[in-house]
């Protein structure tokens, strides 16, 4: 959307989108929006969803995965990845849930397979998607009660004594918001 004199301006994303929600996130790549959501149109019944994009004008499929397809609560980020449009979700691949990283190249969306390789649980559901830092993937990790959260597969921070570590970027920065009874604290990265 745009403001103008006279208001804001709209512009439709998609006629089709199922599940799109709170799950999705907005970058500028190249002054031009991304959009980028999970969509549980394939099947709507289903514990999975694909991730879907808008950008430059189309509505695209990122990432569709018949056999597991992507964790449909893990939020999903937009970035950009060696100059391009780029998506980071939660494959989901039984119990696991390692950072994908797909880039939006000449011809389409490009899986650039997984970002994570720790067999990675978020230790419950704390719809905690990876997010982008410098075109890599930071991650959350919870699978022995101990809170991590990695860029790539390099250990970054380490708590047992909150309950939930969640990575955010902004304005170019990531930060990561600790919580635990009584307490919330957002820690710069």
């Amino acid at each position: 959307a745009r403001r103008t004199a006279s208001g804001w301006s709209t512009t439709l994303l998609s006629t089709s989108a199922i599940g799109m929600g709170k799950l999705l996130d907005l970058a500028v790549v190249a002054d031009r929006p991304l959009v980028v959501w999970l969509d549980t149109r394939r099947d709507p019944d289903a514990y999975t969803s694909d991730v879907y994009a808008w950008y430059d004008g189309h509505e695209e499929v990122v990432y569709a995965d018949a056999a597991d397809g992507v964790c449909k609560c893990c939020r999903p980020e937009a970035g950009v990845v060696d100059g391009q449009p780029a998506a980071a979700f939660r494959d989901a691949e039984g119990d696991l849930r390692e950072a994908r990283v797909s880039v939006r190249g000449p011809s389409g969306w490009e899986d650039r397979g997984h970002a994570t390789t720790g067999g990675w649980s978020p230790g419950g559901c704390p719809a905690d998607g990876p997010i982008l830092v410098d075109g890599v993937a930071v991650v959350s990790d919870g699978r022995d009660g101990t809170r991590r959260i990695y860029r790539g597969d390099t250990p970054l921070v380490s708590r047992d004594d909150v309950a939930v570590m969640q990575p955010r970027s902004a304005g170019g920065r990531w930060f990561h918001v600790e919580a635990s009874p009584g307490q919330v604290r957002l820690v710069s990265g």
